[in-house]
C-alpha cells in the first residue's frame, strides 16, 4: 500500500512543481490583410529577443520586418532554420524573401526536399529558443 501510494504522489508532485517553469499567459493576434494588427513588430521583437534558436514553418514570407529580424538573429549566432511551401518559394512574390534569408545564411527547406509529397506546407508557426 505505501509503495502504490507513493507512486500516485510523484505525478501529482511532479506537475505541480513543473507548472511555474511555463508561461502563464499568452497574446493571440488576429491579422486583417493588408494591415497586420501589429503582429509583424511583435513577431519580429520575440526573434529580437532569441538566444539560441529559431526555427520556422512558413507558408509565405514577405514582411521586411521579419526577413530583417530573421537574418539579424542569425548574423548574431542565432540558429535559424526555416521550412516553407515550394510554390511560395519558387514564386515572384516571396522567393525574394527567401533568397534574402538565405544569403544571410540561414537553412531554407522547400516542403518538398528529399522527395517529400506535392502536399501543401500551410503552417505558419515560430519557435523561439
Amino acid at each position: 500500500m505505501k509503495k502504490s501510494f507513493s507512486l500516485f504522489l510523484i505525478p501529482i508532485l511532479l506537475c505541480l512543481f513543473s507548472t511555474t517553469a511555463y508561461p502563464q499567459s499568452f497574446t493571440v493576434f488576429s491579422n486583417a490583410p493588408p494591415n497586420s494588427n501589429g503582429i509583424d513588430t511583435s513577431l519580429a521583437a520575440e526573434i529580437d529577443n532569441a538566444v539560441t534558436s529559431v526555427d520556422a514553418a512558413l507558408y509565405s514570407l514577405e514582411r521586411e520586418v521579419i526577413v530583417d529580424a530573421l537574418c539579424n538573429a542569425q548574423s548574431s549566432g542565432v540558429t535559424v532554420r526555416v521550412v516553407t511551401e515550394t510554390d511560395s518559394y519558387e514564386s515572384d512574390k516571396y522567393g525574394p524573401a527567401y533568397q534574402e534569408l538565405e544569403d544571410a545564411g540561414i537553412t531554407v527547406i522547400k516542403d518538398n526536399a528529399g522527395g517529400a509529397g506535392s502536399g501543401l506546407c500551410h503552417n505558419k508557426f515560430y519557435i523561439f529558443d
